[in-house]
């Protein structure tokens, strides 16, 4: 196989370069000053230190940490004893003549302007414990004040809700009962109500005065109110009630009871549902409830009481 021929050019330019290569020298470092400035300081070695002898060493380390001579130190003498501070007489300690304490100095006289400076402070502060006692004491009697008001408020409201309800005491309620029209003779309608279903007979001269409360129910049925002429007849209708009991209007009778004892009625028949008591009724306005079939009765005034009667 043949070699491959380098184009023209690019031999040409390596020969070029290697005849610059052998034409390029190293400097010759007789011709130069160099080495007869390393001779001279040789020379000035030799000649500073003569042969045999060795350059001196320094020494090393601290020059401070060599040890002194006593001898070259001086002796001092004639040292005059400390000076008694205030002078003490002959035969007294020398600590017994010391000053006394600074504490003991100023003690005195620091405890005295810090009494003066807080004694019209503790004045200050027994002033206004005093007054503090008189407003705690104020308060107590408005306390008692108070609470005093507080049960003339609640009698003062038994007694308004007592005559409330004495002005009802001749005054029935008639629930679910059908109307025959919106301007109907409700006297009418009670006394055939009281004729036919609790064989009672009245006439409308023994009622005051009757009417509807409230719009019908969604079934048409009204509940109506009246005031009869005097209790025995009020009386006789309500005690007669219970042969409402099955009827198919499910009509029923109840005392005409003041808006707190509605309300009072209404929590009775929730304990009644919950079956936490046995059996409530009203009498007069009255509100009487058992806790059990054999149990006795409990007059109840207001929630507070029906929820002690309650509680286990």
């Amino acid at each position: 196989m043949s070699k491959r021929k380098q184009p023209e050019h690019i031999s040409q330019l390596q020969k070029s370069n290697r005849r610059r290569l052998h034409s390029t020298s190293l400097p010759d470092l007789s011709s130069t000053s160099i080495m007869s400035d390393i001779n001279k300081s040789d020379s000035d070695t030799a000649l500073d230190h003569p042969q045999g002898q060795s350059t001196p060493q320094v020494p090393q380390g601290n020059p401070s940490s060599q040890p002194l001579s006593t001898n070259s130190l001086p002796l001092i003498t004639n040292v005059p004893p400390p000076p008694l501070y205030p002078p003490s007489a002959p035969g007294v300690p020398y600590f017994a003549a010391m000053p006394p304490s600074l504490v003991q100095v100023l003690g005195p006289y620091m405890e005295a302007m810090i009494q003066a400076a807080v004694k019209p402070l503790q004045d200050k502060i027994a002033k206004q414990e005093q007054v503090i006692q008189q407003q705690k004491d104020l308060i107590d009697d408005l306390y008692y004040i108070t609470d005093d008001l507080y049960r003339r408020v609640d009698d003062a409201d038994s007694k308004v809700e007592n005559l409330e309800q004495y002005g009802r005491r001749n005054s029935l309620r008639f629930h679910n009962v059908k109307l025959p029209s919106e301007d109907c003779n409700t006297d009418k309608v009670i006394v055939d109500l009281c004729k036919e279903q609790l064989d009672i007979t009245i006439s409308e001269d023994d009622i005051c005065r009757s009417h509807p409360i409230g719009e019908p129910n969604r079934h048409g049925k009204s509940q109506l109110i009246a005031r009869f002429r005097n209790w025995k007849i009020k009386n006789n209708i309500f005690l007669n009630k219970k042969k409402l009991k099955g009827s198919s209007d499910k009509v029923f009778i109840t005392e005409d009871l003041t808006p707190y004892r509605q309300s009072l009625m209404k929590y009775i028949s929730a304990a009644k549902r919950d079956k936490r008591l046995s059996s409530f009724w009203t009498s007069d306005g009255r509100i009487f409830v058992k806790l059990s079939e054999g149990g006795r009765r409990h007059l109840l005034v207001n929630e507070e009481q029906l929820n002690g009667i309650l509680s286990p």
